[in-house]
């Protein structure tokens, strides 16, 4: 599955490459991405502003003898940076379900965002804080690091 995502992504990569323009972050739009991390998944997203975007994850985590799904709503506020790479900050409530137990937690990272068109971006994120309810564990540090790809409809 990983090999799958990593082929897709290469290719989608080279195909833009040709394209590549002078971009900036997407306005007002839907928009959908592929994620690979501790879960593999995807995410649907919108951009409020140039600045802000809100989302929800979604994911499965395969491990032997037992499978989790993920869901991650999120909000992303993207720093001013140049037009094609933009610094964020992102928080998120996870809920992972799987092997007869659900755990919720909020989580806090840092990461950015490569447009290489006004609608296509790259983007990697570090969690730096992960606090989870039940049981209750807060965890400090560079966790769970993310790359996946974004694509905005519209304008």
């Amino acid at each position: 599955m990983k090999k799958v995502f990593s082929t897709a992504l290469a290719a989608i990569i080279v195909l833009l490459g040709a394209s590549v323009a002078k971009a900036q972050s997407p306005d007002q739009q839907f928009g959908f991405g592929f994620t690979a991390g501790q879960a593999l998944g995807g995410h649907l997203v919108y951009a409020i502003s140039p600045a802000i975007h809100i989302g929800t994850g979604v994911g499965l985590r395969i491990q032997d003898g037992s499978n989790e799904f993920h869901l991650t709503p999120y909000g992303k506020f993207l720093f001013a940076g140049s037009k094609e790479l933009k610094p964020y900050i992102i928080a998120q409530f996870g809920l992972a379900t799987g092997g007869g137990t659900t755990r919720t937690g909020l989580g806090a990272g840092f990461g950015g965002e490569y447009f290489i068109t006004p609608n296509f971006g790259l983007f990697g994120q570090i969690g730096v804080i992960n606090i989870q309810f039940d049981p209750s564990v807060t965890t400090f540090g560079l966790l769970e690091p993310t790359v996946g790809v974004e694509w905005f409809f519209g304008k």
